[in-house]
């Protein structure tokens, strides 16, 4: 079905729980997975990927996360990562370049941990989403982007530009279900193979990305004209929450020591 890519985007959605993430101030719980992600890169074992892999599974059990949605979001990111080890696995090599490929174990095993890397982050991304209310997430985003106040753009207009982006996911994920249900109601067939239904999704991507553009145009004219820019006072600050993370931040933590750890010494 060419409607199931904005499904499997973890932004702006949020999953209800009291486990120790849903518990955990979306700064600290962040900063968590930031240093995770820049740490991933000294990991030079395809184990401590796995092992990594497991840890945040754990994490995803312990807070009840649907485990379809938290692993599903992967699947945007295979084709970039079965690219991204095929390319390292014949192109990194002395004599090798784009047009006299030559394999090599070494840069299959360098592209295989980018591709881990890739997907490492995706997780990490997805379960700060689905542990982290809309209103913290959009907060916390606008404390992040502060520093763009230098380049002359003031707070009100941050606010409501990550207030008006996050809620235009869920417009662009009813539209493609819409577009999905119309094929359906004209009895058309499903696109088969890899080139029909790259096809049928090229062509969808298109409608949406011109159909956002004239929201984002007619949009733009209705709050210059009723000067909401100039009003707009919320800053996006949802109900804080306190806390570390619990036993999940724990485990992060000490598996993420023990495993560049255990790298050094392999090294």
């Amino acid at each position: 079905m060419t409607g199931s890519f904005l499904d499997e985007i973890a932004l702006g959605r949020y999953v209800p729980g009291t486990s120790p993430l849903h518990r955990t101030a979306p700064a600290w719980k962040a900063l968590l997975f930031s240093a995770v992600a820049v740490a991933s890169f000294f990991l030079q074992s395809a184990t401590s990927f796995l092992v990594l892999g497991l840890c945040l599974a754990v994490c995803s059990l312990g807070s009840r996360l649907p485990q379809k949605l938290f692993w599903r979001s992967l699947r945007p990111i295979n084709l970039l990562a079965l690219f991204t080890i095929l390319s390292w696995a014949f192109i990194n090599h002395n004599q090798a370049s784009v047009f006299h490929p030559q394999f090599s174990w070494q840069g299959l095993h360098t592209g295989g941990l980018y591709a881990g890397r890739l997907a490492l982050i995706t997780l990490l991304t997805t379960l700060f989403f689905l542990t982290t209310r809309p209103s913290e997430a959009i907060a916390l985003g606008i404390k992040s982007l502060a520093p763009l106040r230098l380049f002359g753009t003031t707070q009100q207009e941050l606010s409501l530009l990550v207030h008006l982006a996050y809620r235009f996911v869920p417009l662009l994920r009813r539209e493609i279900e819409e577009i999905a249900l119309g094929r359906k109601a004209r009895n058309l067939p499903p696109p088969r193979g890899t080139w029909q239904k790259a096809k049928a999704s090229s062509s969808t991507l298109i409608y949406i990305f011109v159909g956002a553009l004239k929201r984002a145009e007619t949009a733009s004219f209705t709050l210059e004209e009723r000067r909401v820019a100039e009003n707009w006072t919320s800053l996006g600050s949802g109900q804080s929450t306190r806390g570390f993370g619990g036993w999940c931040s724990l485990l992060i933590l000490a598996v993420l020591g023990a495993l560049l750890a255990w790298d050094r010494v392999l090294l």
